[in-house]
């Protein structure tokens, strides 16, 4: 798990929770970010350079989880890119398969008038099941 030094202290949270993780959070340099990424055998990353780093290193599967805030500029990628898998948010899935998904989802995410916020899990159950 890598990201800038601004996010170590959810990255403590993250590794506390989930031994799995190897935590290189305000560890890295760019270029050791670099080497990183291209030994990495699948990326997951938000919006940010990162994919665009995966893409350009020829990383075989980089999964982004993306607002669409960036539609149309950043994304999506062409087709022939085939290890590159976008995840967004059932509302911006909703805006994609209508007609000019695209083009509404740069309309949309121009005046930020779509709240992509959804409560966690947990808050949803309000009387669970004994």
């Amino acid at each position: 798990m890598c990201g800038s030094a601004g996010e170590v202290g959810r990255a403590k949270e993250i590794t506390q929770r989930h031994k799995c993780f190897t935590n290189l959070v305000g560890q890295t340099s760019l270029c050791d970010l670099l080497h990183l990424l291209k030994g990495a055998s699948f990326v997951v990353s938000g919006d940010t350079a990162i994919p665009h780093f995966c893409m350009a290193l020829g990383c075989e599967a980089v999964f982004v989880v993306s607002s669409g805030v960036y539609m149309g500029r950043f994304i999506p990628y062409p087709p022939s890119y085939t290890n590159y898998h976008a995840i967004y948010h059932p509302r911006v899935c909703e805006l994609l398969a209508c007609a000019h998904g695209i083009g509404r989802c740069m309309e949309v995410f121009a005046y930020e008038s779509v709240d992509l916020q959804i409560p966690h899990p947990g808050e949803w159950i309000k009387d669970p099941i004994p």
